[in-house]
């Protein structure tokens, strides 16, 4: 706790966000959040982008730790609180691993996948009811059809929100954003493919990491909107 006998300084004021996992625009998401005047813990295996990298000590925290239970997500935690002694955006990637071959490993799947989502959800909730804030969690529309059992994570996961929205409502807002991550690397598709991509896309054009930090600054500021599933693919999902 700060010592109530004194002010917080101004740094102490600013917000602090918490990017967990391995999401490809963590960079730009973070450039934002750090030009929008937030402090930012990195939790990621991803380099620490230059311009975080080249932001004050006071500014930005890189933190390693395998969040793989909520004893290992409540230590990660601490050491935020420790650190900042606030929380008021969290923004949580579900980790990838390899599908596993036999259907009564579904249970199995879904523990492992939702597990550490859950885990530093939950988790983080004590210090991010004291700032009213936000949880935000990513999800790649591609890792859905790379195996069946991605595709049954990625199932569970809408009314996994919906109902851990209503627990934690009113006091954190929880709400997802999914998006077409292969879309981020058009600069690596030949013309043909390039083609092909934009013509399964409603809008025309593939996703910017602009769109996602749009997305991304509205749900944090849509005070009345928790619970909901934000697609951000251009009218990808509806055609």
């Amino acid at each position: 706790m700060m010592n109530p006998t004194r002010s917080a300084t101004p740094d102490e004021m600013m917000p602090v966000a918490l990017l967990s996992g391995a999401a490809s625009p963590w960079p730009a998401l973070a450039e934002a959040l750090l030009q929008a005047g937030y402090r930012l813990v990195w939790h990621s295996p991803l380099p620490l982008p230059p311009a975080l990298a080249a932001a004050p000590a006071s500014r930005v925290c890189r933190v390693q730790a395998d969040v793989h239970s909520e004893a290992t997500a409540q230590a990660l935690l601490r050491e935020v609180q420790q650190l900042w002694r606030r929380l008021d955006v969290l923004l949580l990637q579900p980790p990838q691993r390899p599908g596993l071959p036999l259907p009564e490993a579904v249970e199995l799947e879904l523990a492992q996948r939702l597990g550490p989502l859950l885990a530093l959800t939950q988790a983080a909730v004590p210090l991010l009811r004291e700032q009213q804030g936000v949880v935000l969690w990513w999800l790649d529309q591609a890792v859905s059809r790379s195996h069946w059992l991605d595709g049954a994570v990625q199932a569970a996961l809408p009314a996994t929100l919906r109902a851990l929205a209503a627990e934690l409502a009113p006091d954190v807002r929880l709400n997802a954003i999914q998006y077409p991550a292969a879309q981020l690397r058009e600069g690596e598709l030949n013309e043909l493919a390039h083609k092909r991509m934009v013509q399964k896309v409603a809008m025309k054009r593939p996703l910017r990491e602009a769109d996602l930090v749009q997305a991304m600054h509205y749900l944090l500021q849509a005070d009345f909107v928790t619970g909901h599933l934000l697609p951000v693919d251009g009218g990808g999902s509806v055609g």
